[in-house]
């Protein structure tokens, strides 16, 4: 004991009543830290979850998705089905003539840029190859493609396609199971076979350009 000092006796109950309102509020420290750490774990897992989901999620299927078809067609009511057919899924080849390609690439005006306005407007969602009926070569490959694809279509007035068998007989004869759809504006036989679908011959038949 030091000499002069006075003595001051310890005050128990309030120095335990400060260790107890420390240890609560560290408790409750401790408690706060461990709700945190909680509720960072559970977005953490959350996020681990949508990525999971993202990385497997593949794009939304088209219903036609994964067919083929071999578009011969030009002009109007053949570009404008296979074009519906592209929309829906399909991978669609159209083959055009080379050097002038389809008639309607240079239908015009309007024009968007360089081209027909007409002609983009049935021609979408379409890949484009130039192949000439009359050389070997193409014609062979034209062959192979059209054998290769789920479905063809043309156009063509009807037999014209004959000549470099490619008509619907000559294909399914290499391939039953192939779908052949050919339109034409006034069917595959009778007296109007060989007439073009044009406007002018559409309208002149029932008589309305008389």
């Amino acid at each position: 004991m030091i000499r002069g000092a006075e003595y001051q006796p310890l005050r128990r109950r309030s120095s335990w009543k400060s260790l107890e309102r420390i240890h609560d509020r560290m408790l409750e420290v401790a408690q706060r830290a461990e709700r945190e750490r909680r509720s960072t774990a559970r977005v953490a897992e959350s996020l681990a979850i949508a990525r999971a989901a993202v990385a497997t999620m593949s794009a939304p299927t088209l219903p036609l998705e994964g067919l083929q078809i071999l578009d011969l067609s030009r002009v109007l009511a053949g570009p404008y089905a296979t074009q519906l057919l592209g929309d829906l899924g399909a991978e669609v080849w159209k083959v055009e003539r080379p050097q002038v390609g389809d008639e309607t690439r240079a239908w015009g005006p309007p024009f968007v840029g360089e081209f027909s306005a007409y002609f983009l407007s049935v021609n979408r969602n379409k890949r484009s190859v130039a192949l000439d009926f009359r050389d070997p070569h193409d014609r062979a490959a034209l062959k192979r493609a059209a054998l290769a694809a789920d479905v063809v279509v043309e156009n063509f007035l009807p037999g014209a396609l004959a000549p470099f068998g490619l008509d619907a007989a000559a294909l399914r004869r290499d391939r039953p199971e192939l779908v052949v759809c050919s339109i034409t504006g006034f069917g595959q036989d009778g007296p109007m076979r060989r007439c073009p679908a044009t406007t002018r011959c559409s309208r002149a038949s029932p008589g309305s350009r008389a």
